[in-house]
């Protein structure tokens, strides 16, 4: 388990609750953390409003840093690493940006978004990567070619929270209007909506 604090990131032993691990990260606050599917790797995304983003990974076992992959100058609030690890995608303002780790380099840049990009994730088999901004705008895409599969209509927030459902058949969608959505992940069907809090 992990926690982000100014200038570092807490790692805990989730069984006994103690502290296992400090990993220093100076480039400012960590906005996002996040386990690679097999536990191997922590990242965090971050940085400083109107100064510098970033996204950091490092070895869980040993705290060595794997990769830092800067990201223009504002704060990263939205990053995902794919189940192989290989592929990390950034979230910016109405642009995500697929690089290769550990080297950082640009594979992709993908149009879509009229907004920030604040939240995102890769369907567990790594074929789907959804993307969700400030203005509740939701991108599916696919990760073979890095087409658009669908534009999902219907949040009218910011897109806080992407969930897949472990088959990678389906993929739920949660946003500050109060919404959850679920899609169909092979073509970006709507099956289902409700509001969560009233």
């Amino acid at each position: 388990m992990a926690v982000g604090g100014l200038g570092q990131v807490l790692v805990y032993d989730a069984v006994s609750k103690k502290l296992a691990g400090v990993l220093p990260f100076p480039e400012g606050r960590p906005h996002q953390l996040a386990f690679s599917a097999d536990g191997e790797v922590i990242w965090a995304s971050g940085g400083q409003a109107g100064v510098s983003g970033v996204v950091v990974g490092w070895t869980v076992r040993t705290g060595k840093r794997l990769f830092a992959v800067a990201d223009g100058e504002d704060v990263v609030l939205a990053a995902a690493l794919d189940p192989s690890g290989k592929q990390l995608a950034i979230g910016s303002n109405r642009m995500v940006r697929i690089v290769e780790t550990p080297s950082g380099r640009t594979i992709r840049r993908l149009a879509g978004h009229t907004n920030w990009i604040v939240s995102m994730g890769f369907s567990p088999d790594g074929q789907r990567l959804i993307t969700g901004d400030r203005g509740g705008g939701l991108v599916l895409w696919e990760t073979r070619q890095w087409d658009r599969v669908s534009a999902l209509p219907g949040h009218r927030g910011p897109v806080t929270g992407i969930a897949w459902r472990p088959d990678g058949r389906v993929v739920a969608s949660a946003s500050q209007d109060g919404t959850v959505r679920q899609w169909e992940a092979a073509g970006g069907r709507p099956l289902r909506n409700w509001m969560a809090h009233e």
